[in-house]
């Protein structure tokens, strides 16, 4: 009988279903005889708590950033979950465990993977009342961890980085099931590209400095500002201007007038983002932990903004410890340190030689690896 893995993401965000992509292009690649799963729990939940679950973390992190890094601090308690995370269990219990576990007794899987902190608790519960031996595993996908990830005797875990490791062990996770792996990322942004084709592909000029700036939900005007007030100082820079599904700012980017020593390249929706990456000297973005990791995959640096109080602040945190990146947390700081930059252009390789000490690219076949000789997998 083929043996099967399941893995189970949850779409508050767009990370963890990232997480779960590059685990399952990596499985794919190591062990095309294994059966993958790949699922989504929110489409097994009710339709009301689907929708609170995936719109309701993009709603209070960018409407009401200072209450969100309020509840995640109050919710990441040391010794033991706070009376709020007992109480959102029972509700996750209720709402949406049925379907998710009926779906794991029908596909009957030989390990499970999960990329988000929730499909664990529900699992593992099951798990433990009807003496299953199903092996769940975890990854995380931020660069520290947040104690709503925790559950106990979990097969094993797969964090970031040492910090993530000594955390969990405090809690009480036996430290031999604790991988310091990374956070893993499709195998597209490790694989070799030519920049020079890609530069002629693109029309790019590849003797200037080319910023890669994720421009999430600034609009017309802030964008405006910036390249206006950078272009103050007569550098020549190139900027490639990536506005996902916000077409109303695409265009916007498409018909806008710059100073002459300035050249953007507006794109909308990306997929392909890794070929951006491999022309662009610096990536202008939010610190999401897989955006992160992507980045240093392509050996990017990054001028982190805006963090959001919580997890991305963590995870700028540690690409300042790595001296990977610089942070800025308003548009006068990102004015200021684009300048910068411009000024001293030999910091930008000085920080692109510092992903090589945080970079992890082959996280997903790390982790993968570890869980095919879990199941006995020859």
């Amino acid at each position: 009988m083929a043996r099967k893995i399941m893995i189970v993401s949850v779409s508050a965000g767009t990370g963890h279903v990232r997480a779960a992509e590059a685990l399952e292009a990596s499985l794919k690649q190591m062990a095309p005889g294994v059966s993958v799963l790949n699922v989504d729990a929110l489409n097994y939940s009710s339709k009301a708590f689907r929708k609170f679950i995936s719109s309701g973390y993009a709603q209070v992190s960018t409407r009401a950033p200072h209450l969100w890094g309020y509840m995640f601090d109050l919710t990441d308690a040391e010794k033991k979950p706070h009376a709020f995370y007992q109480s959102l269990l029972k509700r996750l219990q209720q709402f949406s465990a049925r379907g998710l576990v009926n779906l794991m007794k029908a596909e009957k899987p030989d390990a499970v993977l999960c990329t988000h902190f929730l499909p664990p608790v529900l699992l593992k519960r099951y798990c433990r009342k009807h003496e299953k031996e199903i092996p769940i595993f975890c990854a995380v996908t931020d660069y520290d961890i947040h104690k709503m990830w925790y559950t106990p005797d979990l097969e094993g875990y797969f964090v970031a980085n040492d910090l993530s490791a000594y955390k969990l062990a405090q809690w009480g996770m036996d430290p031999a099931r604790i991988h310091v792996t990374g956070i893993p990322v499709h195998p597209v942004f490790s694989s070799p590209l030519d920049r020079t084709e890609l530069c002629k592909m693109y029309g790019l000029d590849t003797n200037l400095i080319t910023f890669l700036f994720i421009t999430g939900s600034l609009n017309i005007s802030y964008m405006e500002r910036i390249l206006n007030n950078i272009a103050k100082e007569g550098h020549r820079f190139q900027m490639i201007l990536v506005t996902g599904r916000n077409e109303k700012l695409y265009h916007a980017l498409s018909g806008l007038k710059v100073p002459q020593n300035v050249s953007i390249y507006p794109f909308g929706y990306v997929k392909d983002i890794e070929k951006l990456m491999t022309v662009s000297d610096l990536i202008i973005t939010k610190p999401g932990g897989l955006t992160v990791s992507e980045s240093l995959a392509r050996k990017l640096p990054l001028l982190m903004i805006f963090p959001i109080p919580g997890q991305e602040d963590h995870n700028a945190d540690y690409i300042l410890e790595c001296g990977a990146g610089l942070k800025a947390n308003s548009l006068m700081e990102l004015e200021y340190k684009i300048r910068f930059l411009l000024d001293n252009p030999y910091y930008i390789e000085t920080m692109k030689k510092a992903t090589e000490r945080c970079r992890k690219p082959e996280a997903g076949r790390d982790i993968i690896q570890q869980i095919l000789e879990n199941i006995n997998f020859q």
